[in-house]
């Protein structure tokens, strides 16, 4: 079939075989597509680079050296810069969810739970993490520090698997199969997104609109698999905002194809039919994820604070960024003059993109089919440009609808990338057609059968000029050229005068690459010169691809693999002293989250936390929700919350803070001095002091000036005999201030025993100033504990605070009282007044009335999806299990019968347990998997059997006509 040649809407027909010369443009056409080709696989390798052979990892490792305790234990400054401050959320709560997946897997057990974060939380169980997406394979099969970036490469080839198929249908050359999939590749939504789920969702809505595609041309019950298959990829990539817009998209594409197509009623409801099926399928596929995550939805979740409104739109001047990605700041440096952070306004799509899309819009297409594919895909790219940018009257439309109801519209980029990136291969399609230079705007010659409409032949055909239609295209695309224009300059005045010669050469250069791409477009357009034609064949996806590499270079990572989770001396002291207890962070100590890549409970965390576990750590510290889903406590009360009731009920057993907050104490300067002494590497300045204290407080006079490697002060608490009772190592990696230096030291086993501190320094450029006589006799203060059941217990990156009063997170309790509503449950449990013997119920049809009795609490399994506990009581009482129990799926035995697992102490559990010896069990298993399962497993079964029932139709059809009509399917070098 020739190039140009249009597809027929409905496969199968009969086509003539026909023979062709080689001609010139076979050249430029091989050349065009090797150069397309050639700038995709550029793009794959070098934006992912050391990455992908392993001499770095594509995750933004490098952040860990930002927060404690990683940063506390190197002095040095980072080799490796931070190039993108905004991917805290793929090191706390995506990777860490994948390295559990993985580890658990690897084991033979699915951690359908995660009882490291927030007090426990579903986990594999539902699609969030994308834990059984397609694109996640490589995080199973290659090393973790290879994982991401393979990722990203299958990313890329989805999109380009997609984008091929897709237009390879409307038979566009190969050459934009490529480019298309390039610009796809480094729009905004793929870039910013980048190693979060959501572009494992969006690389696949070419894919998408390909099945749907062949699902309503042809209306074949086979076409139904591939449509469940990539429905089924994108539900499982955890996040449904993407795949519903991209539903809403491709369905009003499905419309409009088959009316297109057919107006004939059977074929209508045939393709109905095919695409329902298709849908349900995929949906079936993933049932046993599903299922669990609608109850979550529904049970868990809180929508209230996601609500949108009309005026929940990204400012319209964030569409700068499409051709000047920087004009507005960025990931690196601080960004100016919009509200939204940058992940949610980046908007690039690129400069000779944004061309090749006016291009699309100018040209005439030689078939109904490509102006169907133009008309749909600028239409909908100006549909989703208006919703995303302006708001108003038509997003209050769609936020009528779910999914847009309760998400940010930003989410849209995704689509509006895609069909950016549609546009672009349209119009780069456009400029590698053959013809005649002054008929190229007017109608192709029509094929045998066509309408009358078409009939007009290329010859009769008047000159572009004279076409009123062509003239209004000309108009418009001028007009948004000169939009655009506008819309870069305008920008200009909120740039900070210290950025102005940067932005200045980006907005030049994004302004040359716009000219040299139209120069280009518009001469290959107008002479169709051979020589224009093969500039424009080199030089257009040059134009694409140079800006695209200099993008990532900046959004994307590429961390030190030596930073992937490191394992620092805090939290080996948490692994060998916590047990089934928890810790809980301040600040963005521990980075709160990665908690599930070190295997460690935590009360807090990143992840859907139950209502009932949130109210209970707002009572502990109101601040404690930075945003719905991420918690930690805030250092401005810390007297007040750590010695929280809620805390110990909660089972908080260690907290972890920054070695230069100070915990809760009283200062006490032991002795002041005018003078100084000056401490050289080597030197060993001292002081006495008696304990207990939690660390002491250095007075620096001049500073303290830190060598090119960084620098270390030393400080030791020795007995007369030197025998050392605590230590700490204090990094300082930058020049500090004249001022006072706080040292945390783990100095509270004794009581009224008289140390003496030893202070050195190391990797000083010059020594150190410090309070004291001239010569080794420091005057230094010391922070004396409060009676608060207070301890500190580690000094070393963090410093950890033991909470003596805690209860244990699996505990006996032989007394019962039941609160009368929910604000009481929280408001007598941060009281105080019950006690670790005392379960705190919330229905009085649970209470069991026990009498006095002691009990002893072994615990024999205590996994991720299981909790067993041996029980030794002299009467009835209650397990109480401190775990965020309230979003179902949590299941009782005793002695291997069911019993009821009583909702207690408002967001925990408690199992009713007689008298004697007793196997105490609690599984998990998510609401709705079973069914699930089942669904997902009959699902499978019909797919296979639509697939061999269909195929084998095909299949004796074609011999059918084989033998109907023997010269059918044959070459024409073949027939005799």
């Amino acid at each position: 079939m020739a190039a140009d040649e249009p597809a027929p809407l409905v496969e199968g027909a009969a086509r003539q075989p026909a023979t062709r010369r080689s001609k010139p443009s076979d050249c430029l056409g091989l050349a065009a597509t090797a150069t397309a080709w050639l700038a995709l696989i550029a793009f794959a390798i070098g934006s992912v680079g050391s990455a992908l052979w392993g001499e770095t990892t594509f995750l933004a490792t490098q952040v860990f050296e930002g927060f404690a305790p990683w940063a506390a234990t190197d002095p040095s400054a980072l080799e490796a810069p931070v190039t993108n401050q905004w991917l805290g959320d793929t090191l706390d709560a995506v990777a860490p969810g994948m390295l559990l997946h993985q580890h658990s897997l690897s084991t033979g057990e699915l951690a359908g739970w995660d009882p490291y974060v927030a007090g426990g939380a579903a986990s594999a169980s539902i699609p969030d993490d994308a834990t059984f997406s397609p694109l996640s394979l490589p995080w199973y099969v290659l090393p973790h520090t290879y994982a991401p970036g393979a990722v990203k490469l299958l990313e890329i080839a989805a999109i380009t698997l997609g984008m091929s198929l897709l237009l390879r249908r409307f038979h566009l050359p190969s050459a934009t199969w490529a480019l298309g999939s390039l610009v796809y590749s480094s729009s905004a939504f793929m870039v910013a997104w980048t190693n979060w789920p959501q572009t494992r969702v969006a690389a696949m809505i070419p894919l998408l609109f390909w099945s749907v595609d062949a699902a309503v041309s042809r209306r074949r019950w086979r076409d139904l698999v591939p449509l469940a298959l990539v429905t089924a990829t994108m539900l499982a990539g955890g996040f449904p905002a993407v795949t519903g817009m991209a539903a809403y998209a491709v369905g009003a594409y499905a419309v409009a194809r088959v009316l297109v197509s057919t107006r004939q009623a059977r074929e209508l409801l045939r393709a109905a039919g095919v695409l329902a099926c298709g849908v349900l399928g995929g949906i079936g596929l993933v049932a046993w994820q599903l299922l669990p995550f609608v109850h979550l939805l529904t049970n868990v979740v809180d929508f209230s604070s996601r609500q949108q409104t009309p005026q929940s739109h990204i400012e319209s001047e964030a569409l700068a960024t499409a051709l000047v990605p920087e004009i507005y700041g960025g990931p690196v440096q601080s960004y100016w003059g919009i509200q939204h952070n940058p992940i949610e306004t980046f908007s690039y799509i690129g400069a000779a993109a944004f061309v090749l899309i006016l291009v699309a819009l100018v040209v005439p297409q030689s078939t109904r089919e490509r102006r169907f594919l133009r008309a749909f895909a600028l239409i909908a790219l100006a549909t989703s440009v208006v919703l995303i940018y302006v708001g108003g009257f038509p997003l209050g439309v769609f936020q009528h609808l779910p999914v847009f109801s309760n998400n940010s519209i930003g989410r849209a980029t995704s689509l509006m990338g895609f069909l950016a990136a549609l546009a672009a291969s349209i119009g780069l399609g456009s400029l590698a057609e053959t013809g005649q230079p002054r008929l190229v705007f007017a109608r192709a010659r029509p094929r045998p059968g066509r309408a009358a409409t078409d009939a007009r032949s290329a010859t009769d055909a008047p000159s572009w000029f004279w076409d009123w239609r062509t003239a209004l295209r000309v108009v418009t695309t001028a007009a948004l050229a000169a939009a655009a224009g506008r819309l870069v300059l305008s920008a200009w005045p909120e740039v900070p005068p210290e950025h102005w010669a940067a932005i200045k050469e980006a907005i030049i250069r994004g302004g040359l690459y716009c000219i040299i791409g139209g120069v280009l477009a518009l001469t290959v357009v107008l002479t169709r010169h051979v020589v224009a034609r093969l500039a424009a064949a080199f030089l257009l996806p040059a134009l694409v691809l140079i800006p695209a590499l200099a993008v990532t270079a900046v959004w994307w990572p590429k961390g030190p693999t030596e930073y992937f989770y490191p394992v620092t001396p805090t939290h080996e002291f948490l692994a060998d002293n916590l047990g089934h207890d928890r810790y809980i962070t301040v600040d963005w100590t521990m980075f709160p989250g990665t908690s599930s890549a070190y295997g460690l409970r935590a009360a807090n965390g990143h992840t859907f936390h139950t209502v009932e576990w949130r109210d209970l750590l707002l009572a502990a510290d109101p601040e404690v929700m930075t945003t719905p889903t991420y918690s930690t406590l805030k250092s401005t009360d810390l007297a007040t919350v750590l010695a929280s009731p809620v805390l110990d009920r909660l089972s908080v057993r260690y907290v972890v803070m920054d070695p230069w907050a100070i915990p809760p104490g009283s200062v006490e300067q032991l002795r002041t001095s005018e003078e100084t002494t000056h401490l050289e590497s080597g030197r060993i300045g001292t002081a006495l002091v008696t304990t207990p204290f939690r660390g002491v407080i250095l007075t620096l006079p001049e500073g303290m000036p830190v060598g090119p490697g960084g620098a270390e002060v030393h400080v030791r608490a020795v007995t007369d005999g030197g025998t050392e009772v605590a230590a700490t190592t204090q990094a300082v990696a930058v020049p500090y201030p004249v001022a006072q230096m706080w040292i945390p030291l783990a100095g509270e086993a004794t009581a009224g025993e008289t140390l003496r501190i030893e202070v050195s320094v190391s990797g000083v450029s010059s020594p150190v100033a410090l309070a004291g006589d001239s010569g080794d006799d420091l005057a230094i203060s010391v922070l004396r504990p409060l009676d608060d059941d207070l301890r500190v217990v580690h000094t070393t990156g963090a410093i950890v605070v033991e909470r003596l009063s805690t209860f244990d997170r699996i505990r006996w309790a032989d007394t019962e009282v039941v609160a009368n509503s929910d604000e009481e449950e929280v408001e007598l449990l941060a009281s105080g007044v019950l006690g670790e013997a005392t379960v705190l119920l919330e229905n009085a049809g649970d209470a069991i009335s026990p009498r006095s009795s002691t009990a002893e609490v072994s615990v024999l399994t205590d996994g991720l999806d299981e909790v067993a506990v041996r029980v030794n009581s002299t009467g009835d009482g209650w397990i109480v299990i401190a775990d965020s129990v309230r979003s179902g799926g949590w299941h009782a035995h005793v002695d291997g019968e069911e019993v009821a697992l009583v909702e207690a102490e408002h967001a925990l559990g408690a199992i009713a347990v007689p008298g004697g010896s007793h196997l105490v069990e609690l599984r998990y298993e998510a609401p709705g998997m079973r069914i699930g399962l089942a669904i997902t497993t009959a699902t499978a079964v019909a797919l296979m059997v639509v697939l061999f029932v269909s195929s084998r139709s095909a299949r004796r059809a074609r011999a059918h006509a084989r033998r109907s009509h023997p010269m059918v399917g044959l070459r024409p070098w073949s027939r005799p």
